[in-house]
């Protein structure tokens, strides 16, 4: 389906986004789909939303007309692109999915220490 004619896209590394909806199952209930095989799932927020009410960092707020992909309504859990539970007509509202992405326990991790015996872990 293309992004901006019923929902505005927005892609969501597939780690970061599984620990979400683990921790806020409610979420879950809302239109999100997992990719398992590319590695990301799609939060499907409310037609409308623009780019400047996205604020989350390592996520990527799809262009309009970007082809999404949507798995049939009976298409819950499994190995291939599916919802993590029945699809809703429910939206998300946005500042609940922001207050969810950037909570400390589901923001990226910083840079990797260096390795022992690496130049810049004896530099400092």
């Amino acid at each position: 389906m293309p992004n901006g004619r019923y929902f505005q896209a927005v892609r969501v590394p597939y780690e970061r986004a599984l620990k979400v909806l683990e921790d806020r199952p409610d979420l879950a209930h809302g239109p999100v789909v997992i990719n398992p095989f590319a590695r990301i799932a799609v939060f499907l927020l409310p037609r409308g939303t623009r780019p400047g009410q996205w604020t989350v960092p390592r996520t990527r707020f799809l262009r309009p007309g970007v082809t999404v992909e949507i798995p049939p309504a009976v298409a819950v859990g499994g190995p291939d692109i599916h919802w993590p539970t029945p699809p809703t007509h429910q939206p998300y509202q946005v500042d609940d999915l922001i207050t969810a992405l950037t909570s400390p326990d589901t923001r990226p991790a910083g840079p990797l220490p260096a390795p022992a015996g690496h130049p810049r872990r004896q530099a400092a």
